[in-house]
């Protein structure tokens, strides 16, 4: 576990916790989005056991943007779109030139993964190298956009955690699985 922010206190070593506690089911969430997986799902028949597959080297990040929601509170909604919006297409201009893979926005948080479904060794440096990247990147956005969002839009920051290991995932059957 790589934690990648300015400093921590206790209170937010217990909200980094609670953050990668939630890890491990995600690793197993994330395989259920990616097409190879859907393909081999796609001819199976309807009797056989599903067909899980392990990854053994998998990196998953989770970026949050601190004081997100104390910050969004004095926004109009548009203005906390408009802003996710800027943010996260910043960062999807960055997965591509480090091969990392978007699964997931929800509201303040961003979730990434490599290694999976093509393995590669050096899933962690290229995970941790595209959560520097998108760190500094966050840093200039949000105090360029303090003059168009207004006051304390400079101090929002980004906390980042990335976990590797390996990650088993399949296709369940059933209604809603």
């Amino acid at each position: 576990l790589v934690l990648l922010h300015k400093s921590i206190d206790p209170v937010a070593s217990m909200a980094y916790q609670s953050l990668f506690m939630s890890m491990e089911a995600l690793a197993a969430l994330v395989i259920f989005i990616f097409p190879k997986l859907a393909e081999k799902s796609e001819f199976q028949d309807s009797d056989d056991e599903p067909l899980p597959d392990l990854f053994l080297r998998v990196t998953i990040m989770y970026a949050e943007i601190s004081g997100f929601t104390a910050w969004s509170s004095m926004r109009e909604p548009s203005q906390v779109f408009k802003f996710l919006e800027l943010v996260y297409a910043s960062f999807d201009s960055l997965l591509e030139k480090r091969g990392i893979f978007k699964v997931e926005t929800t509201g303040d948080t961003y979730v990434a993964a490599t290694g999976i479904p093509v393995q590669r060794k050096d899933h962690a440096v290229a995970m941790a190298r595209f959560a520097t990247d998108i760190l500094s990147l966050t840093k200039n956005l949000v105090e360029e956009l303090d003059v168009v969002y207004g006051p304390d839009t400079g101090n929002l920051s980004l906390k980042i955690g990335i976990h590797s290991g390996a990650v088993t995932g399949g296709f369940l059957k059933g209604k809603g699985a």
